[in-house]
């Protein structure tokens, strides 16, 4: 919870408030204005540190949603389950809906101290994401740091359906200013602002292969999913007790730590048992092979003639919505329903290429509600049938990963 020191003086931070004043939390009259205002502790502005800690994690959190509550009671609170220590800075940017305003916070044992207060911001905006990673780096150097961003997902899809429901809209959609972070938008934050050692994907749906080689250069390992993820996705006190006592830790332990524990927490938990799970921790590096690899399998299953096989794995393969399925799945299933031996070393070749390069690790566990094994899933979904025109206002054929590769040619050819 957040510090409570009351003031009294009311009027003046509404004026400001209004006026979209941004200020620092240094003003001794107009913080104690906001303290009272919104029963906060305005801390001093951002510190410059003399010593350069272990690791930085930064959350961009995204309540301009009906996420707001969700966000506050599990993702800081999470948080200040250990906070800032000697080895890891804790600071996030979090959007409250229902105040208009958006706080900059240093996420301490027990509570926040907020360091910034301005009027709301567009958490939908890359150029507001990269101003926040910024000003992490400046005023909380490290030697590694994470960012982690908690808002809705849908893949690599921004859908041109007008005012649906929020989860159907690209990237951090922000209900306040009706804006999504696209696919091809993402990676300029990382342009402008530098990347990140560990970038961990709060969001529904971001396991998408498309989404993640947009966004090959913005982090050295992703944390992403398949599927719709519930609300208590991390176990943050276990995460940030990970990093004090194993700062050096290298990203191939890192990734295989938060598949244990999203394990650990959700394998046995009956109040999932009926909905599929899944997570990986992808190394983004080996994302440059990508293409060559979809490449030379489709070449394979086209010179084979596997149009039956490819159509079959197209209807059967592991699922999400709207028309992603599990890349492995799909390559498993081809080769189930081929007698060619070439085309089976193919899809073992792809598999493999998952399972022990792309992925640290990669987990799936449960059914969902039409009986779909989650075991199935190897970390990474794809388009397995063609897009409609209608589905995304950024067409499927201005991606990178669809333009370094014959994958939209490909699902195109076989579906009926």
């Amino acid at each position: 919870m957040m510090k409570d020191t009351r003031f009294f003086v009311l009027t003046a931070a509404i004026f400001m408030l209004s006026c979209g004043i941004v200020f620092a939390a240094g003003d001794s009259v107009l913080s104690a204005t906001l303290e009272q205002a919104g029963q906060i502790d305005i801390g001093a502005t951002a510190p410059s540190q003399s010593k350069i800690k272990d690791w930085t994690v930064m959350a961009f959190l995204n309540g301009n949603s009906n996420l707001e509550d969700t966000i506050q009671s599990y993702d800081i609170a999470g948080l200040e389950g250990v906070g800032t220590t000697d080895k890891v800075n804790v600071v996030a940017e979090m959007a409250y809906m229902s105040k208009k305003i958006n706080q900059r916070l240093v996420i301490e044992k027990d509570t926040s101290t907020v360091v910034e207060q301005m009027a709301s911001q567009n958490m939908g905006d890359y150029k507001h994401l990269a101003d926040f990673i910024t000003w992490v780096k400046t005023n909380y150097p490290a030697k590694r740091y994470m960012l982690l961003i908690d808002g809705h997902g849908s893949g690599w899809a921004d859908y041109n359906n007008g005012d649906a429901p929020v989860p159907t809209k690209g990237m951090s959609y922000d209900s306040l200013f009706n804006s999504d972070i696209t696919t091809t938008q993402f990676p300029k934050a990382f342009d402008i602002a530098g990347k990140v050692d560990v970038l961990v994907l709060k969001s529904c749906l971001m396991g998408a292969a498309e989404a993640l080689y947009e966004a090959r250069n913005a982090s050295d390992m992703t944390i992403a999913s398949e599927e719709i993820l519930n609300v208590a996705t991390f176990d943050y006190p276990g995460l940030l007790d990970y990093l004090n006592q194993t700062p050096d830790t290298t990203l191939s332990a890192l990734g295989k730590y938060f598949i244990q524990s999203y394990s650990d927490q959700f394998k046995d938990s009956m109040s999932y048992a009926q909905m599929g799970q899944t997570l990986v921790s992808v190394n983004m590096g080996a994302l440059a092979q990508l293409p060559a690899q979809l490449n030379a399998f489709t070449a394979v299953l086209e010179k084979s003639n596997e149009g039956d096989a490819v159509l079959y794995a197209q209807k059967n393969a592991l699922n999400f919505q709207p028309s992603y399925g599990d890349l492995g799945d799909f390559a498993a299933l081809v080769a189930s329903r081929s007698s060619n031996a070439e085309t089976k070393a193919a899809c073992a070749k792809l598999i493999t290429f998952i399972k022990n390069d792309l992925a640290y690790g990669a987990i799936g566990f449960h059914k969902d509600f039409n009986g779909q094994d989650y075991t199935r899933a190897t970390g990474f979904s794809i388009e397995i049938e063609p897009p409609s025109a209608a589905q995304s206002v950024n067409p499927y054929t201005d991606l990178a990963l669809v333009k370094a590769t014959d994958w939209a040619q490909f699902i195109q050819k076989y579906y009926k």
